[in-house]
């Protein structure tokens, strides 16, 4: 018996590519985690606003990876986005 697909673009599958992201990052793998981190970050800003919650927290995990490979610019950008979606609108 088949499982159905699940579309490449779906927010779970987002959810579960930016924690598979964080645990390689956490096991030392960052380098395998950023494309996964990409990956859930572009589903994100495809689905949601851009100052949605979870676009800031696909922001965030993804800083985390860049700061692991030592891209402290990448890292800055993109916390600074993260940070910047979380602030109210006036």
């Amino acid at each position: 018996m088949s499982r159905p697909a699940t579309a490449p673009t779906n927010p779970e599958v987002a959810a579960g590519l930016s924690n598979l992201a964080m645990v390689l990052r956490d096991l030392g793998n960052p380098g395998e985690a950023r494309p996964l981190a990409e990956r859930a970050l572009a589903i994100a800003e495809a689905t949601y606003s851009p100052d949605h919650t979870i676009v800031a927290a696909r922001l965030n995990n993804l800083s985390m990876v860049l700061q692991t490979l030592g891209d402290a610019a990448g890292e800055r950008i993109l916390a600074e986005r993260a940070a910047a979606s979380r602030q109210p609108r006036e």
